[in-house]
């Protein structure tokens, strides 16, 4: 580490003073993407007080010891019941807490949400790399994510992505629906361990995509279905059969009627082969009610029709809807 690094070494611990000459030219947008982790368990000997930095993807990885600048952003809440609105409050410039931290720095073309959602991503495939190589500890906690405007030398901190609650129905709050909670939860304590594992697995990828969006959000909703319904990764005909049961039809019908080989061939080309698809909203709320009527069928809990309800009531073109995949 000393040998390949001693180069790659100064004597101050401005992280600015490593960033290529071109980024910073006053032609340019004058925008940087700022992402630090804080490192933990680092050998003391490893930076000896000098920044430890390396080009990656036209980005700069920078290990350092010390106190960063940065702002954050502080949730004021929901000010409004009738039409929810969430409030963001920008904090005035914090210092991190003395220590080790690796920072990941960037052009931004502009601050556009496709630009953030574009840094964001680059982030994460970093983050992987670097965890992948150099051990889950160098990037042990996210600290902070910054837009850095160098050319009037201020940052600013993008919202978290959030639903838009009036997009989404109501909660639907009733007795009957307090009650098939607790039926659900009957049903998971009385079944054989092995199949209530999979299905709690299955509600905690559920769960995890409902956090997610686009083509990651998609393949979560799809191994919560493959972990409920299906007995290996390719095999999509216990879901039709499980569909047919349900709806009192053919597997046949239950293809031209649901579309469940196109569900299986969005997934194969997001994982496989690799494309970036436009999954829109109502894609993820159809896996969303097919993964309703799955488990319902699994826990053998009266069906709610959850998908024919659905499409019934938004007046949806499934082939249109799904025509994603090209």
């Amino acid at each position: 580490m000393d040998e390949s690094n001693e180069d790659n070494q100064l004597d101050t611990l401005s992280w600015e003073q490593l960033l290529p000459s071109e980024w910073l030219a006053p032609m340019g947008s004058g925008l940087l993407w700022q992402t630090c982790y804080h490192v933990m368990l680092l050998p003391p000997d490893v930076l000896s007080s000098n920044p430890i930095y390396f080009d990656l993807n036209n980005s700069m990885v920078i290990l350092i010891e010390g106190q960063l600048e940065y702002v954050s952003l502080q949730e004021l809440g929901v000010v409004s019941k009738e039409i929810p609105e969430i409030k963001y409050q920008i904090s005035g410039i914090e210092l991190t807490t003395q220590g080790n931290y690796l920072t990941i720095i960037f052009p931004l073309e502009d601050e556009s949400s496709q630009c953030e959602k574009e840094a964001k991503d680059k982030v994460d495939i970093l983050t992987g790399l670097l965890a992948l190589i150099f051990g889950d500890n160098i990037v042990y906690k996210k600290y902070f994510e910054n837009v850095i405007n160098i050319k009037n030398n201020s940052r600013s901190v993008s919202s978290p992505v959030i639903k838009v609650p009036s997009a989404i129905p109501p909660p639907d709050i009733t007795r009957e629906n307090v009650s098939l909670i607790r039926d659900i939860y009957v049903k998971l304590n009385s079944i054989p361990i092995e199949k209530r594992n999979r299905i709690e697995l299955s509600l905690r990828w559920f769960s995890e995509a409902m956090y997610s969006s686009g083509p990651d959000a998609y393949i979560k909703f799809w191994i919560a279905l493959e972990a409920v319904g299906m007995v290996n990764t390719s095999d999509i005909r216990p879901l039709k059969k499980m569909l047919a049961e349900v709806y009192t039809i053919t597997t046949e019908e239950v293809s031209t009627k649901f579309h469940i080989g196109r569900l299986f061939n969005i997934r194969c080309a997001i994982v496989h082969d690799g494309k970036k698809l436009p999954i829109q909203a109502k894609i993820l709320e159809y896996l969303q009610v097919l993964y309703k009527d799955i488990l319902f069928q699994v826990l053998d809990i009266p069906s709610k029709h959850a998908v024919e309800s659905w499409i019934k009531e938004y007046k949806l073109d499934l082939v249109s809807l799904l025509d994603i995949n090209s």
